[in-house]
């Protein structure tokens, strides 16, 4: 059996999933954690695991212990949403749930309850809107690299165009942003005589080691 790196235990995720999703069941497998079962999508999320459901998903979710530094994999394995990619599905099932680097960047919190009530409830609470409205009750991001950009720069309150996402995560990538820089605005000023102050903000909301796995994601 492969050994698993310490990290995320058995027993906060059976706590977790015993809190708000306690149909689904977790198994431990060597290198990751199996859970399978019914989720069940609730109008509120405060409501009691108890309540009735408005609608039911069958699904299979790998959990890493590194969570939330690794995303977890999650797949819609009853075969109810279409695989296609405008519904943000893969041919092998697989669910594009959310933009983990910006979840991790504006999450009040980041536990596994939370990405429980937070992205996976409002997937498939939007696949069910979608099945009965055609539309996104949250919106969408694009596919692909274009989603990134517009997730990144929502996160960063700046146009969604490339190279200014990548500028303003390359600055927030270093563990002290140079005053004497070019200011990633594009103004030609350097940065602490234009957004100084926004810069500082957007440094304290996202570490540098996040900064820069964004930026790898996006760099082209």
């Amino acid at each position: 059996m492969t050994r698993k790196p310490v990290g995320l235990q058995l027993d906060t995720v059976t706590a977790a999933l015993a809190s708000c999703q306690p149909a689904l069941k977790a198994t431990d497998v060597g290198d990751k954690y199996v859970i399978q079962g019914r989720f069940h999508v609730h109008e509120r999320i405060t409501g009691a695991p108890t309540d009735p459901p408005i609608s039911i998903y069958e699904v299979e979710i790998w959990l890493f212990p590194e969570f939330p530094d690794t995303e977890p994999r999650v797949f819609e394995i009853g075969r109810r949403i279409p695989r296609d990619l405008d519904r943000h599905m893969f041919s092998d099932g697989g669910c594009c749930v959310t933009v983990w680097e910006a979840w991790l960047a504006t999450a009040p919190r980041t536990s596994f309850e939370a990405f429980l009530n937070g992205p996976l409830r409002e997937f498939f609470l939007s696949q069910f809107w979608y099945e009965l409205n055609g539309e996104w009750p949250f919106g969408e991001w694009s596919h692909g690299m274009k989603g990134l950009e517009e997730a990144y720069a929502a996160v960063l309150r700046v146009p969604s165009e490339g190279r200014r996402v990548r500028a303003y995560l390359d600055v927030l990538s270093r563990q002290r942003p140079k005053m004497r820089r070019p200011c990633p605005c594009g103004s030609g000023r350097r940065l602490r005589d234009c957004h100084c102050k926004e810069i500082m903000a957007l440094h304290q909301q996202i570490p540098p080691p996040l900064a820069a796995r964004m930026w790898r994601r996006v760099r082209h």
